[in-house]
This record gives structure tokens, C-alpha cells and sequence, in this order.
């Protein structure tokens, strides 16, 4: 639905008919803003048409005030609808209506006939229309009802030719066979009439829906504000936990880098210290056999000397030896201390495995040889 079509159908009056037994029945559901049409048989309406320019506001309220004056009911209902070519004006009897529903009711009354469709033609049109009770002759010019007569039933040759007559149709006119149709009645314009009479007219009879319209206006644009914004997050929350769970995988193999990365920079951050667990690692790979105990080191620029006690004075020699056939110590030298204590000094270098170094060729071979 459009919004053109939800405002047509916020602001369709409802319509309700009005029979001359007093019955009331209903002929259109109306919106919340609407209000409600009673609908007045045509038994109970007097029909004219005065031709003339009304379509501003004095020229209408002149009008209406010449209606009232010759009318020749005591307290008047009245209804009018102008057109280019002049007004069409209904009157009834308020008093007759008031007996059978409130004064006060707040409905527009508008007689069945104003409702009925239009004939939009220049040239003279005949029709004769079923009513709610009895039938309706009409006559039409430039898109204004002209001449407009009731009975209360079918009408014989004789009337019917006389009511043609008194439209003043041509002789051609007169020998048209008509017969009695029904027709729908329409939904009366949503500003029926000159816009300020009107205005002043529809806030009076719709005094509380204006205000509590206005007093929730605010409230109603709120609460559609905060129901978009909650759509929204919830659509949004998702779309992300769908991504989420596609990019799962990415998110594993991220993870693993990660511990990757932060185990490569853990031994880099050793710096020093790593080049000291591996000389101590040699230490203990190539003196596994010597009685020797560790009480003291001190590193400083790759260079480290070991306190130990044990057999390090009767084994100087063999101690040396072992060391500098590592391939992380290198310049070792031994000299003893306090008791039976001994200092190792030595240069250490980036650890190899003697097992992935590279064998010695041929050369060195003859050379060492």
C-alpha cells in the first residue's frame, strides 16, 4: 500500500444511511480520521440549481444565505456543491432528521443524490437513478446536476415527459427511452467546499482527534524511531555473527601464527640469555663425565667464566680440551680458586649441533693430517 493509498484510507469518512423509517444501516467502513457521513434519502430533500460563478467564499455564503431565506422549511439543512457552470443546493427538514438520531451526533449530512456519480459532458444527459426509497430523474449539463426530481415510485409517460420538459431538452431529448438504474454512492471529497469555511468547520467537529493526533505524534514517531533502530541492530548483529562463523577457519590459522610469531619473539627476546643456555647445554653435554658442580657464572659481551668445584685442579687439562671441541666455546682457560674451586673462562659463539655441522673435506683433512 502506498502512502497516498494509507492516507485515503486514514482520512475515508465512514457512511451510513438514513431510511424514512429511521433505520440506520451501513454503507462504508471509514478510517480513524474520517469521521462519518449520514447519508439523507432524497424523499426528504429539496434539489435546486442556481447557475452563476461560486467558487469563492462571499459568493457561497450570499448563496447560502438566499437559500435559507426562501426555503421553505422552518429549521434547514443544507448542502451545497458548486460547479463551473453554477451550485447545486440541497435543503431538508433538520427536524425531521434530529427525530431519528442526536442533534449532536457530529455526523455531516449529505443527501444520497450529491453522492451519486457525476456526469462529466457538455452536452445534456438523462438518467433516472433507484433510490434508497422511490426513484430520482436527473439531468446533467457541464458537469452540474441542472433539474433533479423524486418519486416515490416508477413514474408514468406522462410525468416523466413533464419533468423533461420542465429541463427544457430539446424534442430529442424527450423521445429517449430511460430506464431506471442503480447506482453506487461515492466517498464525499475530503475537503468538501471553500478550504477556510471548511478548516474551521473540521476542527470543531474534530476537536479531540486533532489534539490527541497531536499530543501522540511525538510519542509515535519515537517509538517508530526506536523500532528501525532495534530492526537494524538486529540485523546487523546478524549479519556479524554470520561472518563470524564463516571466517572461523581465517580466524584458527590466525591464532596459530600468532602463537607462531609470539614463540619467535620469546627467543629473540632472550637475546643474550639464549647464547648462555646453550653454551651451559654444551657444558653439560661434553663434561657429563667430570665430577663438577656449578656455584657461580658471570656473562658479560659473550664472554663467560664458570665457578665449579669438584675434581676441576687434577683435570684441568682434560676439561679444557673437552671444552674447546665444543662448537659453542672456544678460548677456554682454567685457573684455580679458593679450595677446591676452579674458573672456567671462555668466548662464546652461536650454538651448532655437532651433529648438523658440515663435514670437513678432503683438504683440511691432509691439512690437519
Amino acid at each position: 500500500m502506498t502512502l497516498r493509498q494509507s492516507l485515503n484510507h486514514l482520512f475515508r469518512p465512514a457512511l451510513e444511511a438514513l431510511h424514512e423509517d429511521g433505520r440506520v444501516t451501513a454503507l462504508q467502513s471509514g478510517g480513524f480520521f474520517g469521521g462519518s457521513v449520514l447519508v439523507l434519502p432524497r424523499a426528504w430533500c429539496r434539489h435546486q440549481f442556481f447557475p452563476g460563478d461560486f467558487q469563492n467564499t462571499k459568493a457561497l455564503q450570499a448563496l447560502q444565505l438566499k437559500v435559507q431565506f426562501n426555503t421553505p422549511f422552518k429549521n434547514p439543512g443544507l448542502y451545497l456543491r458548486a460547479g463551473t457552470s453554477g451550485a447545486s443546493v440541497w435543503t431538508w427538514d433538520q427536524d425531521t432528521v434530529f427525530a431519528h438520531i442526536p442533534p449532536k451526533s457530529g455526523k455531516r449530512l449529505i443527501p444520497e443524490s450529491a453522492l451519486f456519480p457525476a456526469i462529466n459532458a457538455p452536452d445534456s444527459q438523462i438518467r433516472r437513478l433507484a433510490c434508497l426509497s422511490g426513484v430520482e430523474g436527473q439531468i446533467w449539463k457541464d458537469g452540474s446536476l441542472k433539474t433533479s426530481r423524486w418519486w416515490a415510485q416508477e413514474p408514468n409517460a406522462r410525468d416523466w415527459q413533464a419533468f423533461l420538459k420542465a429541463g427544457r431538452l430539446s424534442p430529442d431529448n424527450l423521445e429517449q427511452p430511460v430506464k431506471t438504474t442503480k447506482a453506487e454512492i461515492t466517498t464525499p471529497p475530503f475537503i468538501d467546499g471553500p478550504l477556510l469555511p471548511w478548516l474551521k468547520k473540521s476542527i470543531t467537529a474534530n476537536l479531540v482527534p486533532i489534539v490527541l493526533l497531536l499530543f501522540l505524534a511525538p510519542f509515535t514517531y519515537q517509538l517508530t524511531q526506536w523500532g528501525a533502530a532495534l530492526w537494524m541492530e538486529r540485523h546487523y548483529q546478524a549479519q556479524t555473527a554470520q561472518k563470524r562463523q564463516s571466517a572461523q577457519p581465517l580466524l584458527a590459522d590466525r591464532r596459530d601464527a600468532l602463537s607462531a610469531i609470539g614463540s619467535i619473539n620469546t627467543a629473540m627476546s632472550l637475546g643474550d640469555e639464549s647464547l648462555l643456555l646453550h653454551a651451559l647445554m654444551e657444558w653439560v653435554r661434553v663434561l657429563d663425565g667430570f665430577e663438577l658442580e656449578i656455584s657461580r657464572l658471570q656473562f658479560s659481551d659473550n664472554k663467560l667464566a664458570v665457578y665449579a668445584s669438584g675434581e676441576g685442579q687434577s683435570k684441568a687439562p682434560q676439561i679444557v680440551e673437552a671444552l674447546e671441541n665444543s662448537p659453542v666455546w672456544s678460548d677456554v682457560s682454567l685457573q684455580p680458586s679458593t679450595g677446591n674451586t676452579v674458573i672456567v673462562r671462555g668466548t662464546l659463539h652461536a650454538f651448532t649441533s655437532p651433529e648438523t655441522a658440515p663435514p670437513q673435506s678432503a683438504a683440511d683433512s691432509d691439512q690437519g693430517s
